[in-house]
């Protein structure tokens, strides 16, 4: 991690957050979130590559106003994916999991990593949870 900005409530509420990551290849990434907002609903994700530049509206609810921006050598383009949401797609995983004993897509060690990186923003911020 390089560094990361948080805002909280007087209640103790992270309300934004920012971060910016460096990881050991030397890719970066920046992450923003907040629960304080003009918009109602805003989610998207844009991923920089070498070879061009993928923009995502609403990864999280892609029944909902989806849609992916690929802008290439090759020229730009728009798509949707088809699909079920998210929550959906928790559901089932549950489901089968628990009826029929299928493995879970993600497992405790995803959760603990999740968890460090989760931490290690909070106190780059300045506040540990």
């Amino acid at each position: 991690m390089v560094e990361a900005h948080g805002e909280w409530t007087r209640g103790g509420v992270d309300r934004y957050m920012s971060a910016q990551f460096r990881f050991p290849d030397g890719r970066t990434a920046r992450l923003t979130c907040s629960l304080l907002s003009a918009w109602l609903v805003r989610a998207s994700a844009r991923v920089d590559g070498s070879e061009g530049r993928v923009g995502i509206l609403n990864p999280v609810m892609p029944q909902l106003f989806h849609r992916l921006r690929v802008v290439s050598p090759a020229g730009r383009r728009t798509e949707q994916v088809a699909g079920a949401g998210t929550y959906d797609c928790q559901l089932r995983a549950f489901v089968a999991a628990v009826r029929d004993g299928a493995p879970i897509p993600t497992g405790p060690a995803d959760s603990i990593a999740n968890m460090r990186v989760i931490e290690a923003v909070y106190a780059a911020a300045g506040r540990l949870a």
